[in-house]
């Protein structure tokens, strides 16, 4: 990068890239070229400000309302960090998900449930969810539900997110290459490219 903008960089043109905080590899000397955009990103305010959006529904008796409550109780284990208490709550997401009758909503459930504990590094869990979660997707598309698509594509995802984390490289590529396909089928052309940069990151 420091290279490029030593060299000059065309006219209307400009470069994004993005870095990891946590593991900086990108170092770019004092510039006016440059502008360094710090998201200060908060998942847990906002998932409950998509959830209070359409406030004003009473009613909290029903499997649909009892899911959203919980998927909150869920979200806010992820603070705490304890794997036993997760998966105590995830346990009673998903009972409450299966009561809804709704394929979709059930492996949205699950993909909550493997992000829960990924995000508190709890590996077996988080795959097995995500693997769960994938199948149910595919059985979805094959019945020619388009919407089951973005959420095996989502699941998927985290599940090469997952692999690499693991420093499974090899099917991590596999999973980026299957992803890759799928998207070309639907023609999604953004995540085709998106996932197969992901996939080169993986060789490399």
């Amino acid at each position: 990068m420091n290279q490029k903008i030593k060299k000059g960089i065309p006219a209307h043109i400009r470069l994004v890239t993005i870095d990891h905080a946590a593991s900086r590899k990108i170092f770019i000397n004092n510039t006016d070229k440059v502008v360094e955009l710090k998201p200060d990103l908060n998942m847990l305010a906002a998932i409950n400000n998509e959830m209070d959006k359409g406030g004003g529904n009473s009613d909290a008796v029903s499997p649909e309302a009892r899911l959203t409550k919980q998927i909150r109780t869920v979200m806010d284990t992820i603070v705490k960090k304890d794997p036993k208490l997760t998966t105590r709550e995830v346990g009673k997401m998903l009972s409450i998900a299966k009561e809804t009758g709704n394929s979709s909503t059930i492996v949205s459930t699950l993909l909550v449930a493997s992000q829960a504990h990924y995000n508190i590094k709890d590996h077996e869990p988080s795959e097995r969810h995500a693997d769960e979660a994938i199948a149910k997707a595919e059985a979805e598309m094959e019945k020619g539900d388009a919407s089951g698509y973005h959420s095996w594509k989502a699941c998927m995802m985290l599940k090469g997110a997952l692999l690499a984390a693991k420093r499974k490289w090899e099917a991590a590529i596999k999973a980026y290459e299957a992803m890759a396909a799928m998207a070309l089928k639907f023609g999604d052309i953004f995540s085709q490219w998106k996932v197969t940069a992901f996939r080169d990151i993986c060789i490399t």
